[in-house]
């Protein structure tokens, strides 16, 4: 087994709306994306720990047309955990598909960082990670 880890820059128009939040607020650090589950009917399944305060987070996730916030948790400390269901779309979508038939796993967290980029590491073979 091998491990690559990646860190993606997307273009201003493929950034998530709430992780260009997370880079256009200072009070926000790093969002960590802990697990994920995608299922059939295109609704995916997320637990993410977001590094800053609860609102004006969910507010501004209230407005993202894809989201349904199921239930922010406190964390302690600066930040809290979120479960959220979404319906990716666009590059979100690209991106899940993009792994989802490879012979890969994506090992959590997925980190999107407050410079806008993402990383992540993916785990397989030599010769698959090569692909």
């Amino acid at each position: 087994m091998k491990a690559l880890t990646l860190r993606l820059a997307f273009d201003e128009d493929a950034v998530h709306p709430m992780h260009a939040f997370v880079a256009e607020h200072p009070e926000y650090g790093s969002t960590r994306l802990l697990q994920w589950n995608p299922h059939a009917d295109e609704t995916t399944v997320m637990l993410f720990h977001v590094d800053g305060p609860e609102e004006p987070f969910l507010s501004t996730l209230g407005e993202v047309e894809t989201a349904e916030v199921v239930e922010p948790s406190a964390a302690g400390g600066d930040g809290f955990y979120l479960y959220v269901r979404e319906r990716p779309a666009g590059s979100g979508r690209e991106l899940i598909d993009a792994y989802a038939g490879e012979e890969v796993d994506v090992a959590p967290p997925i980190v999107y960082d407050v410079d806008g980029s993402m990383r992540f590491t993916v785990v397989g073979d030599a010769e698959t990670l090569q692909r």
